[in-house]
């Protein structure tokens, strides 16, 4: 939000995850809409999800664990 100048107020999170997506969301004081998660199999865009988060998936593994 600080980057686009917008405030709480002015954005909304789509998500299809309650524990992440909308709760963050929650916490953050935007307007929230949870739907239903797009159906993976069978759906060829899975692997264009999976190729999209395969860097950040390598980063978070790399990570050092908090003690």
């Amino acid at each position: 939000m600080e980057q686009m100048s917008c405030t709480p107020e002015q954005t909304a999170i789509v998500g299809d995850q309650l524990f992440t997506d909308i709760l963050g969301g929650r916490n953050a004081g935007v307007f929230t809409l949870l739907v239903e998660p797009i159906r993976l199999a069978g759906n060829p865009g899975r692997y264009l999800r999976y190729g999209a988060e395969w860097p950040f998936r390598m980063w978070s593994k790399r990570r050092t664990k908090p003690l």
